[in-house]
């Protein structure tokens, strides 16, 4: 990974958190890593934090400073690590690599081979459908006064 590819999720903390909502948009990378001044590593923001923070207060104008978490999971570059083990052990779905002085050299992302093992057993191969129904229900109102949403008919089924 390049530079400008890197540049791509990495922020300073004065970035608002609605450019930061677009710069994770535009990365696909579910997060971005904040650095000071001087390019070192002072903290990670995802759009799960974002998301929290403008629920919780609903302020949009905020920096990405407000958001962050300040204690970053990272690994420095001379480490031997398993960064997909790493990963796997904090549920990331990146890591970064930090030299000495803590900037970024590179970040690793989850390849999605461990994430693969642990349903190498396919309990789930016979399933045919799953329906995912999180919710009131409050626009299929008033069936779902009588049934619950998974169990309202679709069709002739």
């Amino acid at each position: 990974m390049d530079r400008d590819e890197r540049l791509k999720y990495i922020c300073t903390k004065y970035v608002s958190i609605v450019e930061a909502m677009q710069q994770i948009d535009n990365n696909s990378g579910k997060a971005l890593y904040v650095v000071d001044e001087k390019d070192r590593l002072i903290g990670s923001v995802s759009d799960g934090d974002i998301r929290r923070w403008i629920i919780k207060t609903g302020n949009l104008s905020a920096c990405v400073e407000d958001v962050m978490f300040p204690k970053p999971r990272f690994v420095f570059e001379d480490d031997h690590v398993n960064h997909n083990h790493f990963m796997t052990e904090f549920a990331l779905s990146s890591i970064p690599v930090v030299d000495k002085r803590r900037r970024i050299v590179k970040i690793v992302f989850d390849t999605g081979v461990t994430k693969a093992k642990k349903y190498s057993d396919n309990r789930l191969a016979e399933t045919k459908l799953i329906i995912m129904a999180g919710g009131k229900g409050t626009r299929l109102y008033p069936y779902t006064k009588i049934l619950p949403k998974p169990l309202i008919p679709i069709g002739d089924i």
